[in-house]
């Protein structure tokens, strides 16, 4: 009678362990994607704001020739790729004593992200005597 007994507890544990089994790996792939939303969510942002610090500093770069030499600044357009997938472009024109600088930049956020394309734009002028 023992023998029987034993049987019929053995094959009820395969059961649950079968069942426990499935769960545990529910479970488990349910956190790695957690923890894959969350790298990937962080990667977007610092991505987005290490391109926007690049195109901050480019842009004040190219915009102080404009602010200590503004007679220097000759009319004219430039287009420059800056980074992996940034570009920047300059306008300068000049009308009589004033030597304005429009600066426009683009940039594609991370291959994680979205498909927009970001813009920047900003301008100074300068007077030359």
């Amino acid at each position: 009678m023992s023998r029987f007994s034993n049987v019929s507890i053995t094959a009820a544990r395969a059961g649950r362990v079968l069942v426990e089994c499935c769960v545990s790996l529910v479970l488990l792939s349910g956190g790695s994607t957690l923890v894959l939303l969350l790298a990937s969510t962080t990667a977007q942002v610092v991505d987005d704001a290490r391109q926007r610090e690049l195109v901050l500093g480019e842009q004040q770069r190219i915009a102080s020739r404009v602010w200590w030499a503004p007679c220097l600044a000759g009319a004219g357009h430039s287009a420059r790729v800056f980074g992996p997938r940034t570009i920047v472009q300059s306008d300068v024109t000049v009308s009589g004593h004033v030597h304005a600088l429009q600066l426009q930049a683009s940039w594609q956020p991370s291959g994680l992200g979205a498909d927009s394309t970001r813009r920047r734009r900003a301008g100074t002028a300068g007077w030359c005597e």
